[in-house]
C-alpha cells in the first residue's frame, strides 16, 4: 500500500496477528504507548479484528498498517492513520515498532510514508500526533517527520504510577508540500 525506501507498510493480513500480539504485549512498547494499551491477548485480538475490518469500511476513515521490511516480508512494527470524522480534512497518525527495530530510522520512514499518504492521497488539508514527552525518541521523529509542537499538556494523565505529560504535533499540506 505505502512503499518508503525500506518498509512497505500494509493493511493486515490474518497471519500478522503474532506479531501484532508481540509488539502490543511488550512491557516496554506498552510503557510508551500509554494507558488505553494492554497486554491482554483478547483485547489485543480485539484491536486487530477491527483492523481487519476497517479496511472494508465506506468511508474509510482508518488504516491499521503493520511495517514490513520490503525484501523479506518481516514484520517491525504497526501503524495507522485515522481520519477525524468530525473534521474529514484532518487525520491522526501513530505508530509503533518492536524493541530490535528501535534506533535505525525506520519510526521516522513509516512517519514520513503516513505523511505522505495522508496529503497527496487522501488530500488531507492537516494532521496531527501525540506522544508522551518521557518518550524523546518519539520526540525526535515527529519533528524530523516536519511536525511542528503545538501543545504541552502537564501531568494530564496518571500512568505507570505517575502523572505524565503528553506533546501534540501537527503539520499542514502546505508544509509538507513545501519541503
Amino acid at each position: 500500500m505505502i512503499n518508503t525506501t525500506r518498509l512497505l507498510l500494509r493493511d493486515y493480513r490474518e497471519n500478522d496477528f503474532a506479531d501484532v500480539y508481540e509488539i502490543d504485549a511488550s512491557d516496554i512498547v506498552q510503557k510508551m504507548r500509554g494507558p488505553n494499551s494492554s497486554t491482554s491477548k483478547a483485547q489485543s485480538r480485539e484491536r486487530f479484528d477491527l483492523a481487519l475490518n476497517a479496511v472494508a469500511q465506506s468511508p474509510r476513515l482508518i488504516w491499521h498498517l503493520v511495517a514490513v521490511i520490503q525484501d523479506d516480508d518481516r514484520c517491525i512494527g504497526a501503524c495507522k492513520l485515522t481520519i477525524h470524522p468530525q473534521q474529514m480534512h484532518e487525520g491522526e497518525i501513530g505508530y509503533y515498532l518492536k524493541q530490535s527495530a528501535w534506533g535505525r530510522g525506520y519510526a521516522t520512514e513509516i512517519a514520513h510514508g503516513l505523511l505522505d499518504f495522508g496529503f497527496g492521497q487522501l488530500k488531507l488539508h492537516r494532521i496531527v500526533a501525540g506522544c508522551w514527552a518521557q518518550n524523546p525518541a518519539s520526540v525526535r521523529v515527529l519533528e524530523k517527520a516536519g511536525m511542528r509542537r503545538e501543545a504541552h499538556f502537564r501531568e494530564h494523565l496518571w500512568f505507570n504510577n505517575a502523572w505524565q505529560d503528553s506533546f501534540d504535533y501537527a503539520i499542514l499540506r502546505r508544509e509538507w508540500d513545501d519541503e
